[in-house]
């Protein structure tokens, strides 16, 4: 098995099937006259307006707007690449697993999300430690560990849909099968890219919408109704006179951005790899396209989305293999696909637990020595 390194690029489109919601944890306005979502609070005529839970936006320079600044929906690269790590970490799990092993929490978590705790081992990695990170077929891959190993897969960018005011940061990686009459979002469409929508949630308690099966089950149903009542519209005088108050209604408005079906966003990555990296990189890719749900509210059906027309390029951007994802799934037919994917069933035969935990074991440092010396050279 080979471990000699190919720098190579990966190409993909991810087309969003329903409504995408990352948030941004920020709240905006949602004007339900006109539907449209502004930033930050705004005064809108009573009952006209609710707060809006807001989509993670990226801001890029545009001239042409009143601001100078256009916001574009993104899925950051941190969001799809610690995705393809767990991905990659349950491939090499099953592993462990199938041959009866087990590994020591500090390396799951090693592997589940790069790091075993919030302390780095500060030593030097060793020529042969970093020899053998480079080559493994996980932490070479996507790196981490206790010394924070480099990563050899990095997305080019966050992806964002291709606009006019995007246009530039896809230079020099843009997919070679890149159609703006396809893949790029109509400058008529440029600004619709968002839209809100209104979210009731109901009481049926306070709407008694089943009052036969609510009173033959609720103990002391009709007390318990008034005084449950009798509480609300406290809650509501207190909140009137202090601005705050314990809800005792499930009763709510509220309001969701989110970003709307049907847009692309092109993905690329960075791939410095060996045979059996790329296959565990490419299985990683076609187990995140089969099981994966992006941002919030996946209970209402969002975040669906699907992987199309996949390329892989050498580090110039040359083709070296299309078709690499058929109907979302990885074309393991493919002669590119079939060996990378040999070459990392190869490389897991000499993966086990001891070996893992071997891996990404963290350093225990005798820091009591530089102290004695310090010490010494002081009291001369």
């Amino acid at each position: 098995m080979s471990n000699q390194k190919t720098k190579l690029r990966l190409h993909t489109f991810l087309r969003t099937l329903t409504p995408l919601h990352i948030s941004s944890g920020q709240t905006g306005t949602f004007d339900v006259t006109n539907n449209r979502v502004y930033m930050g609070e705004r005064i809108i005529s009573e009952g006209s307006a609710t707060t809006c839970a807001l989509v993670q936006t990226i801001a890029y320079l545009a001239p042409g707007e009143e601001s100078g600044v256009a916001n574009v929906p993104v899925i950051m690269a941190n969001n799809i690449m610690g995705r393809l790590r767990r991905h990659a970490a349950a491939l090499v799990l099953g592993i462990v697993q199938s041959k009866g092993q087990t590994i020591s929490p500090g390396t799951y978590s090693a592997l589940a999300c790069g790091a075993s705790s919030g302390n780095p081992d500060s030593s030097v990695p060793t020529f042969d430690q970093l020899r053998t990170s480079m080559a493994h077929p996980y932490l070479g891959l996507f790196g981490g560990g206790p010394k924070l190993m480099r990563r050899y897969a990095r997305m080019l960018n966050n992806p964002v849909p291709y606009t006019s005011v995007t246009a530039q940061s896809f230079k020099g990686i843009e997919h070679p099968n890149f159609d703006p009459l396809i893949h790029a979002v109509p400058i008529s469409t440029e600004k619709f890219l968002t839209r809100g929508v209104l979210r009731n949630r109901m009481d049926d308690l306070t709407s008694l919408s089943d009052i036969a099966l609510a009173s033959a089950t609720i103990t002391d149903f009709e007390n318990a109704i008034r005084e449950r009542a009798s509480a609300i519209a406290g809650n509501k005088a207190a909140k009137a006179e202090t601005g705050t108050s314990e809800r005792q209604t499930t009763r709510s408005f509220t309001a969701l951005q989110y970003v709307i079906p049907n847009v692309i966003f092109p993905l690329s990555w960075s791939l410095e790899v060996t045979p059996a990296q790329l296959g565990l990189f490419l299985l990683a890719l076609d187990s995140f396209a089969a099981d994966e749900e992006l941002g919030g509210q996946g209970r209402n059906g969002f975040g669906r989305f699907n992987l199309f027309d996949m390329v892989l390029t050498d580090n110039t951007n040359q083709p070296i293999a299309s078709s690499l994802l058929l109907d979302n799934k990885l074309n393991r037919d493919l002669p590119e696909v079939a060996q990378a994917i040999a070459a990392w069933e190869e490389a897991a035969l000499d993966i086990t637990g001891n070996s893992l935990n071997d891996l990404f074991a963290n350093e225990v440092i005798d820091k009591s020595a530089g102290k004695g010396k310090r010490a010494a050279k002081e009291a001369a």
